[in-house]
């Protein structure tokens, strides 16, 4: 991992650190960059398409925090999508760029730019599974969506306003905002969600309240992660819950003074509802082929791999 960041250039810049790579007009080892044109404005996308891919591939959309690049994003989650991409050959993996690294999420108090000339970032993401599947001649396949951090808010929006067009839902690093600090509709239908929160997130508070980056700018309160939790939970009161369970991750690196728990619920109307709590945990994309994280950003687990469990978690919902 070292080699990889070692062709980048880092600067320090808001929360993370923003890669600063040449762009790419082409394919290169199976990375693909590509444009759409929303509004007057070239909105980037990079994607990795695994060889020998089979058909009608689902679609994994990769959300970014803020001000964070692509290429960043790639290397924080250990490029762990990709890995099991192209062991499974059935996925293509799509990370969409933020409008100057940023999402338009559901946060009334974001300041920056895309937030307050409400880009379409919902637009554009629906483009680019339009043009991915015109593309690949894809009749049907399925779509879903997971983000970190400013990501992970923006995939809190799409569930909400666009329940039906997203297959699953993963978040990671985010809680849901307070109804004060929330432009959305609330949202009445259920979808399958997977959350991991560290409960010692210095950016992201595990058990609520307001949410301040490196620059010191406030975003806003966010709720407590088990009532983010409760809110998915809630949605799917018509529906029995036909499989309960609570598992402990094995805490294979003890030296990093943290434990992860995750709690699944499966209801009877096919919907799923998991949280990976990190005790002890900052705010990260956890995985074994990233560790390079800024000390500011809290203590982190080596145990949990959160590529893999958000396709499997993935993976369930294809059934």
């Amino acid at each position: 991992m070292k080699k990889i960041l070692s062709k980048l250039t880092l600067i320090i810049s808001g929360l993370f650190l923003i890669c600063l790579t040449p762009c790419r007009s082409q394919k290169i080892q199976d990375i693909v960059s590509d444009s759409i044109n929303m509004d007057g404005i070239q909105r980037g996308f990079t994607y990795y398409e695994p060889p020998l891919i089979r058909s009608n591939p689902d679609f994994i959309m990769v959300l970014h925090g803020a001000t964070m690049s692509v290429d960043l994003m790639r290397a924080v989650t250990g490029n762990g999508f990709e890995k099991i991409a192209k062991e499974n050959k059935d996925a293509i993996v799509i990370y969409p760029s933020g409008f100057d690294n940023f999402w338009n999420d559901c946060r009334k108090e974001a300041t920056y730019t895309t937030k307050l000339e409400n880009m379409d970032d919902i637009g554009f993401f629906e483009a680019i599974v339009q043009k991915l599947s015109i593309k690949y001649n894809i009749k049907e396949n399925k779509v879903f969506v997971v983000g970190f951090s400013n990501g992970g808010h923006m995939v809190y929006k799409l569930a909400k306003v666009r329940p039906d067009r997203f297959n699953g839902f993963a978040v990671v690093g985010a809680n849901l905002p307070t109804q004060d600090n929330d432009d959305c509709n609330l949202g009445n239908t259920p979808v399958s969600m997977f959350i991991a929160n560290g409960t010692s997130d210095p950016i992201n508070p595990y058990f609520g309240g307001e949410v301040k980056a490196k620059d010191g700018i406030s975003r806003g309160k966010v709720l407590s992660t088990e009532q983010t939790l409760n809110h998915w939970l809630d949605l799917n009161q018509g529906s029995k819950i036909v499989s309960e369970e609570l598992l402990h991750v094995n805490d294979k690196v003890e030296e990093d003074n943290s434990l992860a728990v995750i709690y699944s619920y499966v209801f009877e109307n096919r919907k799923k509802i998991s949280l990976v709590k990190i005790v002890n945990g900052g705010h990260h994309f956890n995985n074994p082929g990233f560790s390079d994280w800024p000390n500011y950003l809290g203590n982190l687990n080596r145990d949990v791999n959160l590529p893999e469990s958000i396709m499997d978690f993935f993976k369930n919902l294809r059934k």
